[in-house]
């Protein structure tokens, strides 16, 4: 769902009149290297920096400011105006980002010849999803090259350089870089420091870069302001170069974060070792103005230590460990490891024992061998941060009790406390007990949590689901921006999102996705028959516990007779099941619902016992844990129409064929209510509300295979997995349109926590 914006400050823009000597200005080659209208033109999602959205009051009420006199401006036709109006709405300055309005305000004003429009075009048109983006933004840049623009020339420069548009031509890149250098363009000067650089970065030219670099920042070129520290050999010429502070000056006046943070650090420091805060101040707020997500801590911690320093010094130890915090924090102007160290073990000696854990990882990973009282001190600290429930704590003595290097290796523990960890999602703990599963015997089973969200495909609106957590929708809803916005009469879309993975797309789920997911298997020949591999699977499961799978009674019976004791197995860690992947273990007893009725598939649930030591590796081990299944009672657990569900598993995509699947599959359905779900039952009036029904949008459902599966919900709480369904029966495979029938866990409540005594 997009919102669409049609505020009252956006009818100045609606009514802007193209300019009036565009007809005679417009440039024929701005048209021809591609025929798309610039106003059609479509943008990547991801190539243009997103819009931050935690930005201040301040800043937002400034943006606003700018982009309303802007609009007035290129209202009255001034061409500029018009150019930084467009800049606007590409960087979502005062207003959602929109690049396709951006392109038409950018193309008008570079038409009726303003340079930085053409320029801002030309950078505009490389994240566009032109066939040939670079011709295109050739053109925009030699335009501007043209209006006497010196980083327009230096583009032009960068395009014949790499051929991006153009035929490469390093001869001409250089001449027309360099003449714009020498002209005083800024970024044609950094090109050539650059290329430099990178050509010879054994005998650097530092002199030679440290002027080039120097020129560009002067000429406007922010970036070369704060770069010269990042480049090897600069780090003993720059102390002396006479021009540092105000090199970070300039760049702090060009709105360059970096350069702020280092004018600060420089204004710090500038009085003979006494750090001088008001003076400092200010270039850590504008850092923080500039990048509020980011280059906050600075402006933080110079307000916070004089805080903390004064509390601590009156006996609040929590303040010491605040304070310990900022010496220990590398990249600020309190910086002090030796420091940090002597605070954190003053406050965990002094009962603050969320410092204890950074007082052991600091004594243990002194340099040089450590003696006995060393370790004991160490190993003391992090005993007493975990016993106080620090996780941090914990895991540095889990890792320590692993490794057995300067205390002795306790497997048993280290599994104890990576257990704890893993169910507080901590770090890799979960991820390094799975892989310790499937080599070690005696590591533990690890069960599901908020590592394994619900699959979701690419393009949905899960985030606006409202079963999901509020810091799961913020999440979801600022990895990516849509903005709706009517202008002339026109209503222009554009999506700007955070670069990062997509999570699990289509149907088909990565490997290891669903790391509870069971395979009934049926033996090599079957009905009289050798079986292929499609044939085999049988139905699938849960795996609830070491030793237990959780599937359907109808399961339990195949080929004339209970699976028990006839070579069928239970096979865990599979993504393919017609590769040879995961372990293999042979079933040792079978339990069906006692109020199970084959004739109706009422408590068509069911319990299967394999011997976990007699597992048999059959090839690559995808993820293996259990799941949790649904602790509520039928009258806590409120079943809502239309609430998300998931099922997984191996069986039939198409109702004509009989073949298994390749991979894991996995579908989103939504819940029926329970009336409509009783009446799809007729079940007696005794039975009711002991089946769910669902069923996807776009008909959705398990099919013959998947029985034994799960459905599964992720709404609670906690957001962890719990298997509330099992996959039961239905009617031709979401041919019929009517929902599919799942034996509710709930249902069988009493039965199940007889069963989990046999477990315990």
């Amino acid at each position: 769902m997009h919102r669409k914006y049609a505020s009252a400050w956006l009818v100045a823009a609606i009514m802007v009149a193209p300019f009036a000597a565009h007809a005679q200005t417009v440039e024929p080659e701005l048209k021809q290297p591609n025929d798309t209208p610039i106003a059609n033109v479509d943008y990547e999602r991801i190539a243009t920096t997103k819009a931050p959205v935690d930005k201040s009051e301040d800043r937002l009420r400034d943006e606003a400011a700018t982009f309303a006199a802007l609009q007035q401006a290129c209202a009255a036709e001034e061409i500029a105006s018009c150019g930084n109006l467009g800049k606007a709405y590409e960087r979502g300055e005062g207003t959602p980002q929109n690049r396709p309005i951006a392109g038409i305000l950018l193309s008008e004003a570079c038409d009726a010849g303003d340079a930085r429009s053409c320029l801002g075009l030309g950078e505009l048109l490389l994240a566009s999803r032109l066939e040939q983006p670079g011709k295109r933004a050739f053109t925009a840049f030699s335009r501007a090259c043209e209006l006497d623009s010196l980083d327009g020339c230096a583009s032009v420069a960068r395009a014949y350089r790499k051929g991006d548009g153009v035929e490469q031509d390093v001869v001409r890149a250089n001449e027309l870089a360099r003449a714009a250098c020498d002209k005083g363009g800024g970024l044609a000067c950094r090109d050539i420091a650059d290329q430099i650089a990178s050509a010879d970065t054994e005998n650097l030219r530092v002199d030679e870069l440290v002027a080039l670099y120097t020129r560009a920042c002067f000429a406007g070129d922010a970036w070369s302001c704060s770069s010269l520290p990042s480049y090897s050999g600069f780090d003993d010429a720059l102390p002396s170069h006479p021009g540092k502070a105000e090199l970070f000056e300039r760049g702090c006046q060009l709105d360059d974060a970096f350069s702020c943070i280092r004018r600060g650090e420089i204004a710090l420091s500038a009085d003979s070792g006494y750090r001088n805060f008001p003076a400092a101040m200010p270039y850590y707020d504008r850092a923080c103005y500039l990048q509020p997500d980011r280059l906050c801590w600075g402006a933080q911690v110079l307000r916070q230590e004089p805080i903390e320093s004064d509390a601590c010094q009156f006996g609040d130890n929590s303040a010491c460990a605040r304070l310990a915090e900022i010496y220990y924090r590398p990249n600020t102007p309190f910086y002090d490891p030796e420091l940090a160290q002597a605070y954190y073990e003053y406050a965990c000696y002094a009962g603050a024992t969320e410092a204890c854990a950074q007082a052991g990882q600091l004594v243990l990973d002194e340099s040089g061998p450590l003696d006995a009282e060393t370790v004991y001190q160490g190993i003391a600290y992090l005993e007493r941060g975990c016993a106080a429930e620090h996780l941090f704590a914990c895991s540095q003595l889990a890792e320590h009790l692993e490794r057995g290097e300067i205390i002795a290796r306790d497997m048993a523990r280290h599994y104890e406390l990576s257990l704890r960890l893993c169910d507080a999602n901590w770090g890799r703990s979960c991820q390094d007990l799975e892989n310790a599963f499937a080599t070690d015997p005696d590591a533990p089973l690890t069960q599901a949590g908020i590592r394994y969200p619900a699959p979701v495909e690419e393009g949905d609106t899960d985030w606006m689901d409202p079963y999901l957590t509020d810091q799961e929708r913020e999440d979801r809803r600022n990895r990516c921006a849509t903005s709706e916005i009517e202008f002339r009469g026109t209503v222009y879309t554009d999506t700007v999102c955070v670069p990062q993975e997509l999570v699990i797309g289509g149907r088909s789920l990565q490997p290891g996705a669903a790391p509870w997911q069971a395979l009934i298997w049926r033996p090599e020949r079957g009905f009289g028959i050798d079986l292929n591999e499609s044939q085999r699977v049988l139905c699938g499961g849960s795996l609830i516990a070491t030793g237990w799978i959780l599937t359907a009674a109808h399961c339990l019976n195949d080929d004339g007779g209970l699976i028990e004791g006839r070579g069928y197995t239970v096979r865990l860690g599979v993504h393919d099941p017609h590769e040879r992947q995961g372990f293999s273990y042979p079933i040792v007893r079978v339990y069906d619902h006692p109020l199970y009725d084959p004739d109706t598939f009422a408590y068509d649930i069911a319990l299967i016992r394999y011997n976990p030591g007699a597992g048999r590796r059959e090839g690559p081990v995808n993820s293996i844990t259990s799941i949790a299944i649904d602790q509520q009672t039928m009258q806590d657990r409120v079943i809502r129409r239309g609430a998300p569900v998931y099922v997984y598993g191996f069986g039939r995509t198409q109702l004509n064929d009989a073949s298994s699947t390749a991979s894991l599959q996995s579908a989103r359905l939504l819940l029926e209510s329970q009336a409509r779900c009783n009446s799809i039952t007729e079940f007696p009036r005794e039975q009711w509300n002991t089946m769910l029904c669902a069923a996807g949008p776009n008909r959705e459902q398990a099919c013959k295979g998947d029985s034994g599966g799960p459905l599964i919900t992720y709404s609670d709480e906690d957001r962890r997995p719990r298997v509330i369904g099992v996959v039961s029966s239905g009617r031709s495979c979401g041919q019929t349109g009517e929902a599919s029938r799942y034996t509710r866990v709930a249902a069988a409540r009493d039965w199940l926590d007889d069963m989990l005594g046999i477990m315990r």
